[in-house]
């Protein structure tokens, strides 16, 4: 196995590809769509078109998606964060794009809690752990550093990073760079 996608789920999440063996990393935005609903309000979606051509572009062999789990419009006791109904159903709705995307391209996926990667990591879940997150995807990916400015793109990284050490993909994480194609840096944006 040598290119594993890493997926930070939700409308600000993140996307990456993973290549062990050229070191190698590619980075992009949950592409997010925006349509105008007769009510006149506004509803963003994952974008599964986009969605689909950009995973179908990196050719992964394997795919890491963080399995958050929101029910009664509450997530788990451990993170302690209330959804609205409507919002609750969003995040559904988006897991179910990312299963169906995923499943249709035939690409093998594997679903980790944030409590299972996040302790193996040693990433923070108190105060702060968005800048903590972001911080400790920096030390292992220091290359990688200006494409993983948000916390979706960094959580995405170290999802990738845990499937990698899941799957015993040992390797330096410190010479990680971006993936260059055709002579131009290659971290799609969407």
């Amino acid at each position: 196995m040598t290119r594993l996608v890493g997926i930070d789920p939700g409308l600000t999440g993140g996307i990456v590809c993973l290549d062990t063996d050229q070191r190698t990393m590619l980075v992009a935005p949950l592409p997010v769509r925006t349509e105008k609903r007769p009510s006149g309000k506004t509803k963003s979606y994952i974008d599964e078109d986009a969605l689909a051509a950009l995973v179908r572009s990196w050719c992964p062999d394997e795919a890491w998606v963080e399995d958050v789990h929101v029910i009664g419009g509450k997530q788990g006791p451990e993170e302690r964060r209330r959804d609205g109904v409507v919002g609750a159903f969003s995040f559904g709705e988006g897991k179910g794009i990312l299963r169906g995307v995923l499943g249709a391209l035939g690409v093998p996926r594997r679903w980790v809690s944030p409590q299972k990667w996040k302790g193996a990591l040693r990433a923070s879940s108190g105060p702060g752990k968005a800048q903590a997150v972001k911080d400790l995807a920096h030390r292992y990916f220091p290359h990688m550093a200006a494409q993983l400015k948000s916390s979706g793109k960094a959580e995405a990284a170290l999802i990738a990073l845990f499937g990698c050490l899941e799957q015993g993909l040992v390797f330096n994480t410190t010479t990680v760079v971006p993936e260059q194609h055709h002579g131009t840096q290659k971290t799609q944006s969407v």
